[in-house]
This record gives C-alpha cells, sequence and structure tokens, in this order.
C-alpha cells in the first residue's frame, strides 16, 4: 500500500493526486548519462497501481535500467529516417522501396501513435501480419526496413537497444529460381524466330549472357562490339521518381540524391549505373554476335540508341518485357517461370556442357561464392570459350 500523505525527502520524487482529473501522479528526478536532469513520470487512477508503478520507476532509475520513453512516434521516425537519411544518400529505386513499406506495410499496422523504443514483440506481430497478408519475401523485405530503421534509431536517439537485434529474419521458403533445360531455351528461341519475334535477339540475350532485365533494356547500341566481341553492361534501365512540379522532359527532373549517375533518356526513364560485383563487360559468344548482325542491320536506330524499343519507338517498360516473356513461353509451351529466371538457365547449361566452375561464377557473377574459393579473375578469352560452347543452342531449324 502506498504510504499515507507526507512530505518526502529530497530526491524520493514525489506521489500525489491531481486535482484536474484525479489521477494520481508519481514523479521522480534523475540524472542522465551526460549530466542533465529529467523528469520521470508514472500515473494511474488507482492509487495502489500508481504506487507500484512509481516504485519501479525509482528501482530502474537507481538500478541504471530505465529506458526513457521517447516523444518520437514510430510513424515519425520512419519518415524522418526515410526522408532525411535514406532518400539523400541512396538509389531512388531504393528510397521508394522504403518509403512503400512504411506506408503499406509498416504504419496501418503498427498505427500511429506507438512511441519509441518499441519491443521485439511488436515488430515479430507485424513481420506476421505481413508474411500472412502479403508474402514471406515482402517480411524479408519489411525487416530489412525495421532493421536499418531501427540502427539509425538507437545511433541518433540514443536508444538502449536495436530490438531488431533479437527477432530472426523471416524464412522465405517459397520455390525461386526454376529453370529451363536447354532444349526448352531452344524451343523458345526457335518460337520466336518462326514468329518473328522482334525480341528474338533480346531473350537469346537473356539466356545467353544471364543478363538481367534492367540490363537488357538498357543495353545501348554503342555497348555492343562486334569487332570485339564483348559486350558493356554497365548501364541498366529504370523508372526513377520525379521532382514535384518538374515537366517530364526537364534534364534535371529526376529526384535523386546528389551525385547519383544516370543518364536521362525518356519521360521517367532513365539509364543509371549498375552495382554490385558482376563484371560489366561480359565475351559476346559467336552465335549471339551473329544475330546481333542482322538485326542491327534491318533495325533503324532510335534516338536513345537502344538496342530494343517498343512498337512506339520509346523504352520498354519492365511489366511490357515480362508480358511479352510469358507470351512466348506460352506459344512454345514450355514452363511459365519468371523471365529473371532465364539466368538460372544460362547456370544449367553452361553446368551441363563441362564448363569450369570458375569461369560460370565469373559470367554468372557469382562473385562471393568464388572469392570464398580464392578466384580473382578469369581472362576474357578463357570466358568467351566458354560462352562459346554454347553455339549450338542457336542453331535454330
Amino acid at each position: 500500500m502506498p504510504p499515507k500523505k507526507r512530505r518526502g525527502r529530497r530526491g524520493d520524487g514525489a506521489f500525489y493526486q491531481r486535482r484536474s482529473d484525479d489521477m494520481w501522479i508519481g514523479a521522480y528526478i534523475y540524472e542522465d548519462e551526460y549530466g542533465e536532469k529529467h523528469r520521470a513520470t508514472v500515473s494511474s487512477g488507482d492509487k495502489v497501481v500508481a504506487w507500484e508503478k512509481f516504485r519501479k520507476l525509482r528501482t530502474d532509475i537507481d538500478s541504471g535500467t530505465y529506458t526513457p520513453q521517447s516523444k518520437m512516434t514510430v510513424e515519425k521516425w520512419l519518415d524522418y529516417w526515410v526522408e532525411q537519411i535514406i532518400k539523400p544518400s541512396r538509389a531512388p529505386r531504393t528510397y521508394t522501396s522504403y518509403r512503400g513499406i512504411i506506408d503499406n506495410q509498416i504504419v496501418p499496422n503498427v498505427g500511429k501513435t506507438v512511441r519509441l523504443p518499441v519491443r521485439p514483440t511488436l515488430i515479430r506481430a507485424n513481420l506476421r501480419w505481413v508474411g500472412e497478408k502479403w508474402s514471406p519475401r515482402t517480411a524479408e523485405l519489411t525487416y530489412s526496413v525495421w532493421s536499418s530503421a531501427m540502427k539509425a534509431a538507437k545511433k541518433e536517439l540514443s536508444l538502449k537497444t536495436d530490438p531488431t537485434e533479437h527477432i530472426d529474419k523471416p524464412r522465405n521458403d517459397a520455390r525461386t529460381g526454376q529453370a529451363l533445360s536447354s532444349d526448352q531455351a531452344r524451343k523458345v528461341l526457335q518460337t520466336s524466330t518462326a514468329t518473328k519475334d522482334r525480341m528474338a535477339t533480346r531473350w537469346a540475350t537473356a539466356f545467353l549472357l544471364g543478363a538481367r532485365q534492367g540490363e537488357c533494356l538498357g543495353l545501348e547500341r554503342d555497348r555492343v562490339d562486334l569487332k570485339e566481341l564483348t559486350i558493356d553492361l554497365s548501364w541498366q534501365l529504370q523508372s526513377l521518381p520525379t521532382k514535384e512540379g518538374f515537366a517530364l522532359d526537364d534534364p534535371d527532373r529526376f529526384d535523386a540524391p546528389k551525385g547519383f549517375e544516370l543518364k536521362p533518356i525518356h519521360r521517367r526513364f532513365a539509364l543509371t549505373r549498375r552495382k554490385g560485383q558482376r563484371p560489366i563487360l561480359l565475351p559476346l559468344p559467336v552465335p549471339l554476335a551473329a544475330i546481333f548482325k542482322v538485326y542491327m542491320g534491318i533495325t533503324p536506330p532510335n534516338p536513345y540508341g537502344l538496342m530494343w524499343v517498343s512498337e512506339a519507338g520509346t523504352p520498354i517498360p519492365g511489366k511490357y518485357d515480362s508480358t511479352a516473356w510469358h507470351e512466348v513461353l506460352e506459344r512454345a509451351g514450355v514452363p511459365k517461370v519468371r523471365l529473371h529466371d532465364a539466368r538460372h538457365t544460362t547456370a544449367t547449361l553452361l553446368l551441363e556442357m563441362g564448363v569450369p566452375e570458375t569461369v560460370r561464377m565469373a559470367i554468372m557473377g557469382q562473385s562471393q561464392v568464388a572469392t570464398q574459393r580464392r578466384y580473382a579473375h578469369v581472362d576474357l578469352s578463357m570466358a568467351r570459350e566458354a560462352l562459346g560452347n554454347l553455339d549450338g543452342l542457336l542453331e535454330l531449324a
């Protein structure tokens, strides 16, 4: 039971009933690690409950285990973090992705009034909700946002702990990376050629080089060297956010951090430097070079210098590219796989043909594994010879 009302000793804090609403208040003055004084309070309409909370407050402060309640809500911190820390320093697509996860996966579930610091149980509950409502992959991305934001909060707001340190990253057991067989890949190319698909060379590039979608759609003609048999994949096509109030033909229209390298192409499309360890200069196999030569000879140049454009002559959006891919798979009568999984077909073909592991890794850009195996460099001629083993893939009937 709380003691009867009496004047407390200096340093014991204050326990009293507030006249305005009859709430019982416990207040305690303490110094932080910087010597600054703060006033911590607890309250309850029940005197006994308030006293127990007050006693625990004093014990926690005196023992050094007290964590002050921040005035910063989770929503306000995430908004500050993504706008003031992420946006000025990260790629526009990264900012857009984080912004979307905050607005769609975190705040609607957590609410607008929860304050920092948050407990691990709250984040776990949010991740379960995201996994059930969206997908395990979305839960993984949400965890990444939580983790990065909480590490920054611990540093900038002097929080004592990062709650994500006690949370395992959600597992994504969904099967991905299904590959077409070499026969199925050949069938796709035969079908696209027989139906005069103008994207046949684009599909061949995906199969033979393992090039990603943005790398293919952003490939410029002058980065294909038919004489030296090399192809430069240093740029990728992306749709980027634009600044409010800027016209879509303004060269300075893109909302990107200072120093972010890009080349404006058309409206919201731009070429951006490709990140990562994967080599940007790859050997161009002879059969692919041959069909490139024919394709570039019969296809007029476009204003953007791109290898492939839409029927309207503009850059091809990723979703339209993916739609065309699934259409050719259906016409060829092969299993439906993601366009990105053409990369896995390349790896399968190289493996089936007995290409050395180090060369396969160089072509597919598996630098981390290669480093673990003490692999440092593959000579261009050696890699070209490995890709040359794929010549039979383009012997179309």
